[in-house]
């Protein structure tokens, strides 16, 4: 049986006229070990983590999820199973920060303040790792 394919079936006059769908941006996603409304001091202690998902220009969506314990392996296998994009953390130990970062999840690592803050700067890029965000003092 002989399937024909929509868009190269179609002659060179259809296919000028025919207008194309594009698929909305797909939502990527970033995960932040937190601790209360801060980001988790240690990457492997974090028994809370953040996942929002985002766009180039917003955050789409943003959930808090409670993990069954404090591991790193589990949680480096949780960033994967997710489809975690990228990772803003505070301390991380080299063995982690490598293996994600070689299998391509981009990681801010050694921030530290709240993670709401952390997660406004990454969406308007300027964060960095490294970076000491602070609240207004209005907010403390």
């Amino acid at each position: 049986m002989l399937i024909k394919h929509p868009i190269l079936s179609l002659s060179s006059t259809q296919y000028k006229n025919e207008s194309l769908m594009v698929p909305p941006p797909v939502a990527k996603k970033i995960l932040i070990p937190v601790y209360r409304d801060d980001i988790a001091p240690r990457f492997d202690l974090a028994t809370e983590v953040v996942i929002a998902g985002f766009n180039d220009e917003e955050i789409i969506d943003k959930k808090v999820i409670v993990l069954p314990g404090a591991s790193a392996e589990s949680l480096c296998h949780f960033i994967l199973s997710q489809g975690v994009e990228v990772v803003i953390c505070g301390g991380i130990e080299q063995e982690h920060y490598d293996y994600l970062t070689w299998k391509n999840v981009q990681v801010f690592d050694s921030v530290i303040g709240p993670w709401k803050l952390a997660l406004e700067k990454f969406v308007k890029r300027k964060l960095e790792s490294g970076a000491i965000l602070l609240r207004k003092p209005e907010e403390r």
